[in-house]
Protein backbone atom coordinates (compact mmCIF):
# COMPACT_ATOMS: atom_id res chain seq x y z
CA UNK A 1 0.00 0.00 0.00
CA UNK A 2 2.67 2.46 0.42
CA UNK A 3 4.41 1.67 -2.75
CA UNK A 4 0.89 2.75 -4.11
CA UNK A 5 0.74 5.69 -2.05
CA UNK A 6 -2.78 3.93 -0.72
CA UNK A 7 -4.16 4.78 2.15
CA UNK A 8 -7.01 1.81 2.91
CA UNK A 9 -7.23 -1.67 2.14
CA UNK A 10 -10.00 -1.73 -0.82
CA UNK A 11 -10.85 -4.67 -3.46
CA UNK A 12 -9.15 -3.24 -6.19
CA UNK A 13 -5.64 -2.72 -3.87
CA UNK A 14 -6.26 -6.37 -2.63
CA UNK A 15 -6.55 -7.64 -6.07
CA UNK A 16 -3.30 -5.70 -7.52
CA UNK A 17 -0.89 -7.18 -4.70
CA UNK A 18 -2.49 -10.52 -5.14
CA UNK A 19 -1.94 -10.64 -8.50
CA UNK A 20 1.44 -8.82 -8.49
CA UNK A 21 4.30 -10.69 -10.56
CA UNK A 22 3.16 -13.93 -12.68
CA UNK A 23 1.96 -15.96 -10.10
CA UNK A 24 -0.33 -19.11 -10.38
CA UNK A 25 -4.43 -19.08 -10.06
CA UNK A 26 -4.00 -21.08 -6.81
CA UNK A 27 -1.21 -18.62 -5.52
CA UNK A 28 -3.82 -15.29 -6.32
CA UNK A 29 -6.90 -17.80 -4.33
CA UNK A 30 -3.96 -17.66 -1.25
CA UNK A 31 -3.42 -14.19 -1.29
CA UNK A 32 -6.83 -12.95 -2.20
CA UNK A 33 -7.51 -14.82 1.10
CA UNK A 34 -5.10 -13.59 3.38
CA UNK A 35 -6.08 -9.71 1.80
CA UNK A 36 -9.93 -10.83 3.05
CA UNK A 37 -8.99 -12.10 6.17
CA UNK A 38 -6.70 -8.97 7.22
CA UNK A 39 -9.27 -6.53 6.10
CA UNK A 40 -11.85 -8.17 7.88
CA UNK A 41 -9.63 -7.53 10.97
CA UNK A 42 -8.88 -3.71 9.90
CA UNK A 43 -12.45 -3.44 9.28
CA UNK A 44 -13.00 -2.97 12.86
CA UNK A 45 -10.84 0.16 13.08
CA UNK A 46 -11.40 1.42 9.74
CA UNK A 47 -14.93 1.78 8.28
CA UNK A 48 -13.31 2.69 4.93
CA UNK A 49 -11.70 -0.49 4.48
CA UNK A 50 -13.20 -2.78 1.74
CA UNK A 51 -13.16 -6.42 2.42
CA UNK A 52 -12.44 -8.42 -0.77
CA UNK A 53 -15.51 -10.69 -2.72
CA UNK A 54 -14.64 -13.93 -2.24
CA UNK A 55 -15.80 -14.52 -5.89
CA UNK A 56 -13.41 -11.18 -7.14
CA UNK A 57 -11.15 -13.94 -9.05
CA UNK A 58 -13.63 -16.06 -11.36
CA UNK A 59 -12.36 -19.50 -12.22
CA UNK A 60 -10.21 -19.95 -9.22
CA UNK A 61 -8.87 -23.53 -8.51
CA UNK A 62 -11.21 -25.51 -6.09
CA UNK A 63 -10.74 -29.15 -5.40
CA UNK A 64 -9.58 -31.27 -7.80
CA UNK A 65 -11.75 -33.71 -9.84
CA UNK A 66 -12.11 -37.15 -7.87
CA UNK A 67 -11.58 -40.44 -9.01
CA UNK A 68 -14.59 -42.36 -9.45
CA UNK A 69 -13.61 -45.58 -10.54
CA UNK A 70 -15.72 -47.92 -12.55
CA UNK A 71 -16.02 -51.78 -12.26
CA UNK A 72 -12.52 -52.72 -12.78
CA UNK A 73 -12.52 -50.91 -16.51
CA UNK A 74 -9.53 -49.57 -15.81
CA UNK A 75 -10.23 -46.24 -16.23
CA UNK A 76 -11.87 -43.37 -14.39
CA UNK A 77 -14.92 -41.23 -14.56
CA UNK A 78 -13.97 -38.33 -16.43
CA UNK A 79 -12.19 -41.29 -18.87
CA UNK A 80 -8.86 -40.71 -17.49
CA UNK A 81 -6.41 -43.55 -16.13
CA UNK A 82 -6.09 -43.49 -12.52
CA UNK A 83 -2.37 -42.15 -11.05
CA UNK A 84 0.02 -44.59 -10.41
CA UNK A 85 1.09 -45.85 -6.90
CA UNK A 86 3.10 -48.12 -5.91
CA UNK A 87 1.30 -51.68 -5.26
CA UNK A 88 1.54 -51.55 -1.60
CA UNK A 89 0.40 -47.75 -0.76
CA UNK A 90 -2.99 -48.32 -0.21
CA UNK A 91 -2.43 -51.32 1.93
CA UNK A 92 0.05 -49.36 3.96
CA UNK A 93 -2.41 -46.37 4.45
CA UNK A 94 -5.06 -48.38 5.29
CA UNK A 95 -2.80 -50.77 8.07
CA UNK A 96 -1.46 -47.32 9.50
CA UNK A 97 -4.96 -45.55 9.96
CA UNK A 98 -6.73 -48.96 10.86
CA UNK A 99 -3.58 -49.58 13.34
CA UNK A 100 -4.11 -46.14 14.97
CA UNK A 101 -7.73 -46.22 15.46
CA UNK A 102 -7.64 -50.07 17.17
CA UNK A 103 -4.45 -49.11 19.49
CA UNK A 104 -4.72 -45.49 20.00
CA UNK A 105 -1.26 -44.98 18.88
CA UNK A 106 0.22 -41.58 17.95
CA UNK A 107 0.92 -41.04 14.03
CA UNK A 108 4.45 -40.48 15.08
CA UNK A 109 4.50 -43.53 17.54
CA UNK A 110 3.05 -45.78 14.44
CA UNK A 111 4.97 -44.11 11.48
CA UNK A 112 8.62 -45.25 13.85
CA UNK A 113 7.89 -48.62 14.33
CA UNK A 114 9.97 -51.28 13.44
CA UNK A 115 9.08 -54.46 12.42
CA UNK A 116 10.99 -55.94 15.68
CA UNK A 117 8.47 -53.71 17.51
CA UNK A 118 5.63 -55.74 16.76
CA UNK A 119 5.42 -59.04 17.99
CA UNK A 120 2.37 -60.91 16.78
CA UNK A 121 2.86 -64.46 18.43
CA UNK A 122 2.59 -62.53 21.46
CA UNK A 123 -0.48 -59.88 20.28
CA UNK A 124 2.16 -56.34 21.16
CA UNK A 125 3.42 -53.89 19.88
CA UNK A 126 6.26 -51.65 22.07
CA UNK A 127 6.04 -48.54 21.45
CA UNK A 128 9.76 -46.97 22.06
CA UNK A 129 10.85 -43.55 23.43
CA UNK A 130 6.99 -41.95 22.59
CA UNK A 131 6.09 -38.94 24.15
CA UNK A 132 8.09 -37.45 27.14
CA UNK A 133 10.66 -39.91 26.20
CA UNK A 134 8.56 -43.16 27.48
CA UNK A 135 8.20 -46.83 26.04
CA UNK A 136 5.25 -48.66 26.45
CA UNK A 137 4.02 -52.19 25.55
CA UNK A 138 0.39 -52.06 23.29
CA UNK A 139 -1.66 -55.22 23.92
CA UNK A 140 -3.02 -56.05 20.15
CA UNK A 141 -6.91 -57.54 19.43
CA UNK A 142 -6.88 -60.38 17.76
CA UNK A 143 -8.84 -58.77 15.02
CA UNK A 144 -6.04 -56.22 14.66
CA UNK A 145 -3.26 -58.90 15.11
CA UNK A 146 -4.90 -60.85 12.39
CA UNK A 147 -5.18 -57.68 10.25
CA UNK A 148 -1.33 -56.84 10.82
CA UNK A 149 -0.98 -60.53 9.86
CA UNK A 150 -2.37 -60.51 6.55
CA UNK A 151 -0.58 -57.09 5.87
CA UNK A 152 2.62 -58.62 6.52
CA UNK A 153 2.08 -61.42 4.31
CA UNK A 154 1.11 -59.73 1.40
CA UNK A 155 4.15 -56.76 1.97
CA UNK A 156 6.22 -59.82 2.02
CA UNK A 157 5.28 -61.42 -1.05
Amino acid sequence: MEETGASTVTSQVALDWATEGDPTPGVIAVRLSAARQFASYLRCFDEKTEVPDKHLMPGAPGRTTPYVFLGGRGRCSHGRRPPAHPPLRGASFETLIGLMAATGLRTSEALHLERADVVLDDAMIEVRWSKFGKSRLVPLHETTTEALRRYVRRRDR
